[in-house]
């Protein structure tokens, strides 16, 4: 199980860093430059899919649950905790760096997503949904691939978006990933119940 949780963590970590690096020209790698130069389709199509994205795992969690729904706990409980840590951690960190978001930054141009008022760094949005990814992978190793792929496509949206920047993308995903990988190694042998 834990080489399941290990993979799913670099698929998060690379499938973000490719999506990211194939972003269309004109993507915000600093300020926000408000879709500036992107077809009309695209910026509607980020400001509309984004925000949507996260709530995909919702039936992803379902397909991994649903053919074997006794051995599911121990993943349910890697995605709950894992997201409930990543979020504690990640706000605690947001407090510590202090990172202005893109969209906030001094000249910025309006960013396609509505600014958060808190700080950039790290993304607890890309820390939640990797954890809830490493979650699916416990559960089910056919959809390990589809929920990193996914929570890649979430993070590299909310830099598509202009909230954040792939530094702290990243480190949200490696944070998601790394929490509940480590829950991931301890939650089985506390859920174990005699038949």
């Amino acid at each position: 199980m834990w080489r399941r949780t290990i993979t799913c963590g670099l698929l998060l970590t690379a499938a973000g860093s490719v999506i990211l690096a194939l972003a269309p020209t004109g993507a915000p790698a600093g300020p926000m430059v408000g879709g500036a130069g992107w077809p009309r389709w695209a910026v509607v199509a980020v400001a509309w899919a984004v925000p949507l994205l996260p709530v995909l795992f919702v039936p992803l969690l379902v397909l991994a649950i649903r053919p074997h729904p006794q051995r599911a706990l121990p993943g349910l409980l890697v995605a709950a905790a894992g997201a409930a840590l990543t979020l504690a951690i990640g706000s605690v960190l947001k407090d510590q760096f202090q990172g202005v978001r893109p969209c906030a930054a001094p000249g910025a141009d309006r960013a396609l997503l509505s600014c958060p008022p808190d700080w950039s760094y790290p993304s607890t949005i890309s820390g939640l949904v990797a954890a809830v990814a490493v979650g699916v992978a416990v559960i089910s190793r056919r959809l390990a691939v589809t929920a990193a792929v996914l929570a890649a496509l979430c993070a590299a949206g909310r830099v598509l978006g202009g909230v954040h920047s792939v530094p702290d993308v990243l480190a949200g995903l490696v944070l998601g990933a790394a929490v509940a990988g480590a829950l991931a190694l301890w939650v089985p042998a506390a859920v174990r119940t005699p038949v």
